[in-house]
């Protein structure tokens, strides 16, 4: 009895990841005083100057060779364009974080134009998957509207 009750215990148990002997953490969020604010949401902004999103990934300690980091970043079809499964876009972007540095960074920006919905970035450090995260982008004047629209009706 006592076996298979710990042999549940161990069913229900989350796998533990591995640590990645390179990545101490790898995040996609919002850029903001310094920090990167995680995110599963993220408003469309494409002025620069009131948000950058993109990619940060700190080292375990400096890094004693060049490490090649590359990403994808996925979304929908184009707005105006019939969404299928085939339809998605997948922009492919590379940089390298240098020699004696312990922190790579790199801004993905949103274009005119650029679908609303569920995207997804991929992040890949010396060819090892360290993030794979889905976000919403969304409209924040839509949102407000919407939000707007509810207090009216509950008044």
């Amino acid at each position: 009895m006592l076996a298979a009750c710990a042999g549940l215990l161990l069913i229900g148990c989350p796998e533990e990841k591995p640590k990645d002997e390179l990545v101490e953490r790898a995040v996609f969020g919002i850029f903001f005083g310094g920090q990167v604010q995680e995110r599963n949401e993220v408003p469309f902004e494409i002025d620069r100057g009131k948000q950058t999103q993109g990619i940060r990934v700190d080292f375990r300690e400096q890094l004693t060779r060049d490490i090649p980091v590359r990403w994808e970043w996925d979304r929908p079809a184009p707005r105006g364009k019939r969404a299928t499964a085939s339809s998605r876009v997948t922009e492919l972007g590379r940089g390298v974080a240098p020699k004696g540095s312990q922190r790579f960074e790199a801004p993905l920006e949103l274009a005119p134009g650029d679908p609303l919905g569920e995207w997804n970035v991929r992040l890949f450090v010396d060819d090892r998957l360290v993030l794979d995260q889905r976000f919403l982008v969304y409209s924040e004047a839509s949102r407000q509207a919407a939000e707007r629209r509810n207090e009216d009706e509950d008044d």
